[in-house]
């Protein structure tokens, strides 16, 4: 676990998810405009996304983070580092802007940014992946911005309110493994 001044940002800062956080995710899962583009079904319930939150802060395979706008110290949205494999040096990254009058602000950037920067030289990981649905274009276009790239689809990797949602895998090696 980090501390929670560690991952730094210019707009934003990322801390370590509290029990606190809960009633805000949940409303944001439970919403359909967010919902629609996370890998989880809903609704969720407080119950539930408390004992996710803690699995997340108790596992050695998950790192999750609250993203915190600087200027108001607002809880705006939740990024993660999951699937940590430390044999294979691999990850797969995910983040929502739960806050949809915070979305389109940089915030998800500069979050992926820090991220990875932490999975890298701090996790010691050398790829991480983020799986999209491949209606997300904003989300496709912003992990672009920093470096991944799309490497293979598969249309049968999520099912979600019984459909069949194809999935889109970006992905980013850290820079000493791509100048390789």
């Amino acid at each position: 676990m980090i501390t929670e001044s560690s991952l730094q940002g210019k707009n934003i800062f990322l801390r370590n998810l509290r029990r606190s956080d809960v009633p805000i995710m949940v409303q944001w899962i439970n919403n359909p405009e967010i919902s629609r583009y996370l890998q989880v079904e809903s609704p969720v319930t407080e119950e539930e996304e408390s004992m996710w939150v803690e699995n997340m802060r108790d596992g050695e395979n998950d790192q999750v983070f609250a993203i915190i706008e600087r200027a108001t110290e607002e809880h705006v949205g939740n990024i993660g580092v999951h699937n940590i494999s430390k044999t294979d040096k691999v990850a797969t990254i995910g983040l929502f802007i739960g806050d949809i009058s915070k979305q389109g602000k940089g915030y998800g950037k500069e979050a992926i940014e820090l991220v990875t920067d932490f999975a890298f030289n701090e996790l010691g990981l050398i790829r991480l992946q983020a799986p999209i649905f491949s209606f997300n274009k904003r989300s496709m276009a912003i992990f672009e911005k920093v470096g991944f790239k799309q490497d293979n689809s598969r249309s049968d990797h999520f099912w979600k309110n019984g459909e069949n949602k194809e999935v889109l895998f970006f992905t980013r090696f850290k820079p000493t493994i791509e100048a390789k």
